[in-house]
């Protein structure tokens, strides 16, 4: 482990982990996304391949085949992804601007440039 690097511990790590879906079952119930199926599946999709098996998971094309099930999905003919990136990120703020703005945990995905989200 190098000098910048912390240990969790397994309880330390359920304890965020139970936090992390506390906060992702009260966004999901919120006004906010009350009508945003979409952007509601693409969450469900983030959170549950989150465990780290799979390093593409959240590959543009992973998410525009598994998330919106479009099995032949190319991210160079379509842009469904990055618009529900984009969407999500501006929902995200809405909620944290509004009825969010109280939440111990705060959800984020940083724009990126490599082909992953």
């Amino acid at each position: 482990m190098g000098s910048n690097e912390t240990e969790v511990s397994r309880p330390d790590l359920e304890k965020k982990t139970s936090s992390l879906s506390v906060a992702l079952d009260q966004l999901l119930a919120s006004k906010t996304f009350s009508r945003s199926g979409q952007l509601k599946r693409l969450l469900l999709y983030l959170r549950d391949s989150t465990d780290g098996s799979d390093a593409s998971a959240w590959s543009e094309t992973s998410i525009g085949a598994n998330a919106f099930g479009r099995k032949d999905f190319n991210p160079k003919l379509d842009t469904i992804v990055r618009v529900e990136m984009r969407r999500l990120r501006q929902k995200l703020d809405e909620y944290y601007a509004g009825e969010g703005a109280g939440s111990a945990m705060r959800l984020r995905f940083e724009r990126t440039h490599t082909g992953h989200m």
